[in-house]
């Protein structure tokens, strides 16, 4: 096999950071929710858990034209809609 042509695709990492992920305390909701961009296609989604470590739910969506910073906010504001809905 020839290693000496990378692709275009090939992503190189500095360091690999284990996520270790803690459930927050009674009665508290925890959502984990990230916003990226791949190529022109921004997306956010997100997961909630509560202290038990259950899921409560989960959204994503497509987003427009948007930079990373944008896609993480509009996450924030996505978490943050869900989150305040009954039940």
């Amino acid at each position: 096999m020839d290693t000496s042509a990378t692709s275009s695709h090939s992503r190189h990492f500095k360091d690999i950071i284990p996520v270790v992920w803690q459930s927050p305390t009674v009665p508290w909701v925890k959502v984990n929710m990230d916003g990226s961009v791949l190529g022109q296609h921004p997306t956010c989604r997100g997961i909630f858990r509560d202290s038990r470590g259950s899921l409560l739910g989960v959204f994503a969506g497509n987003l427009g034209d948007l930079s990373v910073f944008e896609a993480e906010i509009f996450g924030f504001s996505m978490a943050m809609e869900h989150a305040w809905q009954p039940g």
